[in-house]
């Protein structure tokens, strides 16, 4: 119970979303078409600054959220594995890699 839990705890809720108990559904069914089109509108002003004529590689860490000893975080090296491969089949792609910055309270310090 909630009295149980103190304050400031880590607690960890694998089943906590639509797509854990529910594998056959898309995440795009979860969310209207309505919320779906509010949400993509503002992006879609923003110009895509890709090289044009190369292949396209967007890669997201996440990191902005995670402190660097959490468990969760994926290594580095793993992302320069990754990207490594990319390279084998894609030399010529031009490769965008982006994270956020840490909110103010998301992990003690």
């Amino acid at each position: 119970s909630r009295s149980n839990v103190a304050n400031g705890s880590w607690i960890f809720m694998p089943s906590s979303n639509l797509w854990d108990w529910d594998k056959k559904g898309k995440a795009r069914d979860y969310y209207s078409p309505e919320l779906c089109a509010a949400l993509r509108e503002p992006l879609l002003s923003w110009p895509l600054l890709f090289a044009p004529g190369r292949p396209s590689v967007a890669l997201h860490l996440r990191r902005g959220d995670l402190p660097p000893d959490e468990p969760r975080t994926t290594p580095d090296t793993y992302y320069f594995e990754l990207l490594d491969r990319i390279r084998l089949l894609l030399p010529e792609a031009d490769v965008h890699v982006w994270s956020s910055l840490p909110p103010p309270l998301s992990y003690p310090k």
